[in-house]
């Protein structure tokens, strides 16, 4: 898919503006996203007393609608904020072409998730038959272990490939200079990033 390697070529002679390729990524990472969220679940309800089953059935629920619905809020919220930074550019290119052409980022960003939800469902597997306490001794351990610090990385490097989707997307849909979406784009992507190695960071 010419977008994934050559994003300025691919979004230069796209002119059609559609939301399905984007909804089509979004769902996609919606539906992995829920799955991992009601796999999590799913693994520490029998870790639990009996007493709170019932309510980690409401919470798988909950759990497995929000990690669907988290793709499709951070597509607008991240249409949002790149269309009013853009504005200070000079963008002139309407919020449905952007938040079309912006869904294409969201590719990397799904393969990152299936990896990382791969990762996860492992991880959880071998949680299998823990009480509560040594839940909490298993998550100090993991949370500081060499695969959670490689995960985390793992997913900026694809959080990057994004970003530089996103960089020819803006600047495309906006009518902006390439650098001019770049700072548009790395303000919030940069923030994310920094987020995530603050949290690798933080439990070396």
């Amino acid at each position: 898919m010419e977008v994934l390697y050559n994003p300025k070529k691919f979004f230069t002679k796209k002119e059609e503006v559609s939301y399905i390729p984007a909804l089509i990524i979004l769902t996609l990472n919606g539906i992995i996203s829920a799955f991992l969220a009601y796999y999590t679940i799913k693994t520490i309800t029998p870790m639990l007393p009996v007493e709170a089953h019932q309510f980690m059935a409401i919470g798988m629920a909950i759990g497995s609608v929000f990690g669907f619905l988290t793709p499709f809020i951070k597509w607008i919220v991240l249409g949002l904020i790149f269309y009013g930074l853009s504005s200070l550019f000079g963008g002139k290119g309407s919020f449905k072409k952007l938040i079309s052409f912006i869904g294409y980022g969201f590719i990397p960003l799904l393969i990152g998730d299936a990896i990382g939800g791969y990762i996860g469902i492992e991880v959880l597997s071998s949680m299998r038959g823990l009480t509560i306490e040594d839940l909490v001794k298993y998550r100090e351990i993991l949370e500081t272990s060499l695969a959670t610090q490689i995960s985390a990385i793992v997913s900026i490097l694809f959080l990057i490939w994004a970003a530089n989707i996103f960089i020819f997307a803006v600047a495309s849909s906006r009518n902006i200079k390439v650098k001019d979406a770049t700072i548009t784009v790395c303000i919030p992507i940069g923030l994310w990033v920094l987020y995530t190695l603050f949290k690798v960071v933080s439990v070396i």
